[in-house]
């Protein structure tokens, strides 16, 4: 029969245990929120480097439809 330090011992455990459980998960979480937003940003720079670039040409065609 366990004595009421062994119950003690264990509910301990169990507490460090479900702890240990809850800071992985949160982690985890976090972990995919980080890419996630990494993909956002990374969508987001590719759109405004395309808009640059499509500023830039439309810019480079209008001049050479002036000099023609």
């Amino acid at each position: 029969m366990a004595t009421a330090t062994e119950h003690t011992w264990h509910n301990a455990q169990d507490e460090e245990r479900e702890e240990s459980l809850t800071t992985a998960a949160t982690s985890t979480w976090h972990n995919a929120q980080d890419e996630e937003l990494e993909e956002a940003l990374t969508t987001a720079a590719e759109h405004t480097s395309h808009n640059a670039q499509d500023e830039e040409l439309e810019e480079a065609l209008a001049r050479a439809a002036e000099h023609a």
